[in-house]
Parts: structure tokens; sequence; C-alpha cells
């Protein structure tokens, strides 16, 4: 007697992972985990539904690398699958929204040496990081503070302008 199994498919990334869906509820505050479910869900469904099957039908068609053109000249292309031209526009799409973490991206700098604490959004350095570890903020709160009135006044302005 013969047996027949169908093979065995990949659904929702997010959905399906147990160990992943755990962590991401202990690891993340309940209101930002109920702000990322949805696009973790519709992410899971893209890996899991369309990218799958497109990497099932490509899993055969390699990238052709093309070393030499036809005058004899070193050109070294290589000619990517219709997948990998997707998933760089999908990679490429991703990392527009997220932070790329370097010094300009930065709100605040601690520099323990110098006890100096920069806000890098409204250029402010104060020379008083122990204070404000200890909890006394109010001088950066105030300067924030200062600086969203100013900047909403900038922003009435332009608009009244504009009228």
């Amino acid at each position: 007697m013969a047996f027949f199994q169908a093979p065995p498919t990949l659904g929702n990334q997010y959905d399906d992972d147990r160990v992943l869906k755990g962590y991401l509820a202990s690891a993340l505050p309940p209101d930002v985990l109920a702000a990322v479910q949805g696009e973790l869900r519709e992410l899971g469904d893209e890996a899991g539904d369309r990218l799958y099957r497109l990497q099932l039908e490509d899993r055969l068609n390699e990238p052709v690398l093309t070393q030499w053109n036809a005058w004899g000249r070193r050109v070294d292309h290589i000619e990517v699958t219709p997948l990998w031209k997707e998933a760089a526009k999908i990679a490429a799409e991703r990392r527009s929204m997220i932070s790329t973490g370097d010094r300009s991206a930065k709100i605040r700098t601690y520099n323990f040496p110098q006890s100096r604490v920069t806000d890098h959004r409204i250029n402010l350095t104060l020379y008083r990081l122990d204070q404000v570890l200890a909890g006394d903020v109010d001088l950066l709160i105030d300067e924030l503070r200062r600086h969203e009135q100013e900047q909403q006044l900038k922003l009435q302005e332009t608009a009244g302008a504009q009228l």
C-alpha cells in the first residue's frame, strides 16, 4: 500500500511561532506590542505565503554571472532572478522605515568623563550629569517645552502667512 502525504507548507511566521510571540509578550510593553502586532502579522503572511511561493517556483533558477562581454572586457555582472529583485525591493522598503542608529539619529548623549548631557534635538548641552541622573531634569524639560512652543509658533506663523 502506497503512502502519499502532502509536503509541509510554511504558514504565518508570526502567528505560528509560539516562542517568538511569548518572547515579544514578555519583552515589550502591552501597548507597544498591540501597536506592532498588525505589522508583524502582515510580515508573517508575506513571508509564509507570497514570498514562500515565489521561492518554491524560483528554487531552480540561479543567478547568472557574466565575467566577460562580447569584446573580451571584464564586466563581472550578476543577473539575479526576479525573486532576488523582489527581496531587494522589500529590504529597501523596510530599511527606509527604521533608524540607522548612527550618531545623527541619537536623541541624547551622556558624557560621563565631562559630566555632560547633550540633547541633540534642541542642541542643548548641560554640564550637570550627576543631577540629571539623580532625577533633576526640570531644566531639560523646560528647554524641551520652550523649543516645542517655538516650533509651534513658527508653524502657526507660516500657516498664517500662507493664508
